[in-house]
């Protein structure tokens, strides 16, 4: 993972640096705004990166969601009665599974 993680950044400057260095600004193919398994996603990180290298995107810009908890209650009794739900996150996942 620190392999494909390095790799990602590697791309994302290579793509930039082209635009920087002739002071211009490029439009750079590019998803935005994607999750993984580790929240709320369908794809792994390495199966993200390849599906956006096939589909010719310069830069992938991963948004997961850290916590996805809800508590209900009725109110007089709210710290009595109450209802947690929680969906997957980084933080149910694992922030050091993550980044591993």
């Amino acid at each position: 993972m620190p392999i494909l993680r390095f790799g990602l950044i590697l791309l994302i400057i290579g793509c930039y640096s082209q635009a920087l260095a002739k002071d211009e600004y490029a439009q750079v193919p590019c998803a935005i705004q994607i999750s993984s398994q580790a929240s709320d996603g369908k794809y792994a990180l390495s199966d993200i990166v390849r599906i956006a290298r096939e589909n010719g995107m310069k830069a992938v810009v991963i948004t997961e969601r850290d916590l996805m908890r809800w508590e209900y209650g009725l109110w007089p009794l709210r710290n009595v009665i109450k209802k947690r739900v929680e969906d997957k996150s980084l933080f149910k996942y694992g922030i050091k599974r993550y980044l591993d």
